[in-house]
């Protein structure tokens, strides 16, 4: 039996290496720890996109950004330990009415294959031919998530719209 085992283990080696490389590859999503550190309607950068920062000096421009154009804000940014989380910046971009909102809506993102970290929102928009009052809002939020193997972010709504990445 012995003889017939070591013969056979080259193949019995290869099926390992094939379970193994599979199992890696098909693994279940990783939820992360999330949750928010402040919001904005008025947040300095106008484009749509989402941001990893992984350091105090990112984080606080991003805290600077959020603000806006307001009077000097007087409040301390929650703390954040960047060796067990990173802060995400997600901005909405600039809309010319009221009545846009971006905030998390679970208090988990998804780490999937290939890096990406998946965080779902409510994307609240005005509904349209509603009267909104007229002035420039830029909405933005900060939340900080567990690190994590993430380079990439993909903000989706609650509808399964991938509003921000791939």
């Amino acid at each position: 039996m012995c003889t017939e085992i070591r013969h056979r283990l080259p193949e019995l080696l290869l099926l390992l290496a094939v379970c193994a490389s599979g199992c890696a590859i098909s693994a279940p999503d990783h939820p992360l720890a999330l949750r928010t550190l402040a919001q904005g309607s008025f947040c300095r950068d106008g484009t749509t996109h989402a941001q990893i920062i992984t350091a105090e000096a990112g984080y606080r421009t991003a805290w600077r950004n959020l603000q806006g154009n307001v009077l000097p804000d007087t409040r301390t940014p929650p703390a954040i330990d960047f060796t067990r989380e990173r802060v995400i910046a997600i901005y909405m971009g600039r809309r010319s009415t009221a009545g846009y909102r971006v905030e998390p809506a679970a208090a988990t993102a998804i780490l999937q294959a290939g890096g990406i970290l998946e965080i779902p929102v409510t994307w609240t928009e005005p509904p349209p031919g509603t009267a909104q009052a007229q002035a420039i809002t830029a909405p933005c939020v900060l939340v900080a998530v567990t690190q994590g193997d993430y380079t990439a972010v993909r903000i989706v709504d609650a509808q399964g719209r991938v509003r921000i990445g791939e």
